[in-house]
Protein backbone atom coordinates (compact mmCIF):
# COMPACT_ATOMS: atom_id res chain seq x y z
CA UNK A 1 0.00 0.00 0.00
CA UNK A 2 1.66 3.57 -1.30
CA UNK A 3 1.65 6.08 1.47
CA UNK A 4 -1.26 8.33 1.38
CA UNK A 5 -2.82 6.03 -1.05
CA UNK A 6 -6.19 5.27 0.56
CA UNK A 7 -8.21 7.80 3.18
CA UNK A 8 -10.99 6.62 5.28
CA UNK A 9 -12.31 8.08 8.56
CA UNK A 10 -13.62 4.36 10.35
CA UNK A 11 -11.44 1.77 9.26
CA UNK A 12 -10.14 -1.47 10.31
CA UNK A 13 -7.24 -3.75 9.94
CA UNK A 14 -5.83 -7.04 10.59
CA UNK A 15 -2.32 -8.76 10.32
CA UNK A 16 -2.12 -12.74 10.70
CA UNK A 17 1.54 -13.76 10.82
CA UNK A 18 2.26 -17.56 11.81
CA UNK A 19 5.77 -18.48 12.20
CA UNK A 20 6.32 -22.38 11.39
CA UNK A 21 10.14 -21.79 13.36
CA UNK A 22 13.62 -22.97 12.14
CA UNK A 23 13.54 -24.65 8.52
CA UNK A 24 17.35 -25.98 9.36
CA UNK A 25 19.64 -27.18 11.30
CA UNK A 26 20.42 -24.28 14.12
CA UNK A 27 23.69 -22.73 13.65
CA UNK A 28 24.98 -19.57 16.00
CA UNK A 29 24.35 -17.05 12.35
CA UNK A 30 21.61 -18.56 10.50
CA UNK A 31 18.56 -19.76 11.23
CA UNK A 32 16.13 -19.40 9.21
CA UNK A 33 12.33 -19.45 9.88
CA UNK A 34 9.30 -19.83 7.43
CA UNK A 35 6.39 -17.11 7.82
CA UNK A 36 3.48 -16.76 5.75
CA UNK A 37 1.52 -13.44 6.57
CA UNK A 38 -1.96 -12.15 5.90
CA UNK A 39 -3.04 -8.51 6.21
CA UNK A 40 -6.56 -6.79 5.56
CA UNK A 41 -8.18 -3.46 6.19
CA UNK A 42 -11.54 -2.23 5.27
CA UNK A 43 -13.23 1.15 5.70
CA UNK A 44 -14.93 4.39 5.11
CA UNK A 45 -14.73 7.87 4.76
CA UNK A 46 -18.10 9.53 5.76
CA UNK A 47 -17.47 13.12 3.92
CA UNK A 48 -15.55 12.79 0.82
CA UNK A 49 -16.98 15.89 -0.33
CA UNK A 50 -14.33 17.81 2.36
CA UNK A 51 -11.52 16.31 0.15
CA UNK A 52 -11.46 18.14 -3.48
CA UNK A 53 -8.65 18.74 -4.24
CA UNK A 54 -7.08 15.31 -3.29
CA UNK A 55 -6.35 12.17 -5.53
CA UNK A 56 -7.45 9.14 -3.43
CA UNK A 57 -9.27 5.87 -3.09
CA UNK A 58 -11.25 4.40 -0.04
CA UNK A 59 -11.29 1.23 1.71
CA UNK A 60 -15.09 0.24 0.93
CA UNK A 61 -13.80 -2.48 -1.13
CA UNK A 62 -10.80 -3.19 1.10
CA UNK A 63 -7.20 -3.89 0.73
CA UNK A 64 -5.97 -7.59 0.70
CA UNK A 65 -2.04 -8.72 0.57
CA UNK A 66 -0.63 -12.25 2.04
CA UNK A 67 3.12 -13.00 1.50
CA UNK A 68 5.62 -15.25 2.86
CA UNK A 69 8.78 -14.10 4.87
CA UNK A 70 12.14 -15.63 6.05
CA UNK A 71 13.20 -14.59 9.03
CA UNK A 72 16.50 -14.93 10.92
CA UNK A 73 19.05 -15.43 7.41
CA UNK A 74 21.42 -13.98 9.23
CA UNK A 75 20.96 -13.66 13.32
CA UNK A 76 23.59 -11.63 15.23
CA UNK A 77 24.04 -11.75 19.29
CA UNK A 78 23.31 -8.35 20.34
CA UNK A 79 25.04 -7.28 24.18
CA UNK A 80 23.77 -11.00 25.31
CA UNK A 81 20.60 -9.73 25.74
CA UNK A 82 19.08 -10.32 22.74
CA UNK A 83 19.43 -11.44 18.78
CA UNK A 84 18.94 -9.03 15.93
CA UNK A 85 17.62 -11.10 13.20
CA UNK A 86 17.69 -9.96 9.14
CA UNK A 87 15.41 -11.40 7.09
CA UNK A 88 13.25 -11.23 3.48
CA UNK A 89 9.39 -11.00 2.87
CA UNK A 90 7.49 -10.81 -0.37
CA UNK A 91 3.18 -9.55 -0.28
CA UNK A 92 1.24 -9.93 -3.34
CA UNK A 93 -1.83 -7.48 -3.62
CA UNK A 94 -4.78 -9.03 -4.59
CA UNK A 95 -8.75 -7.92 -4.27
CA UNK A 96 -10.78 -4.96 -5.68
CA UNK A 97 -7.74 -2.80 -5.00
CA UNK A 98 -5.01 -4.69 -7.07
CA UNK A 99 -2.90 -2.87 -9.92
CA UNK A 100 -2.93 -4.10 -13.34
CA UNK A 101 0.14 -6.12 -13.48
CA UNK A 102 1.98 -8.68 -11.03
CA UNK A 103 5.15 -6.69 -10.99
CA UNK A 104 2.93 -3.66 -9.13
CA UNK A 105 1.16 -5.77 -6.54
CA UNK A 106 4.37 -7.48 -5.87
CA UNK A 107 6.17 -6.17 -2.32
CA UNK A 108 9.49 -6.84 -0.93
CA UNK A 109 10.55 -5.89 2.24
CA UNK A 110 13.71 -6.40 4.19
CA UNK A 111 12.60 -7.67 7.74
CA UNK A 112 14.32 -7.08 11.32
CA UNK A 113 13.38 -8.92 14.06
CA UNK A 114 14.22 -8.79 17.71
CA UNK A 115 14.32 -11.87 20.28
CA UNK A 116 15.00 -12.06 23.83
Amino acid sequence: MGQYEFLSDQYLSVFFEHNFGTISKKSKLIQPELVILHNFSIGKLHQPNLHKDLAFKTLEEGFFEGGLAVNNLLRFNYVNFAYLGLGWASYLRYGDNARATLQENLAHRLTINLDF
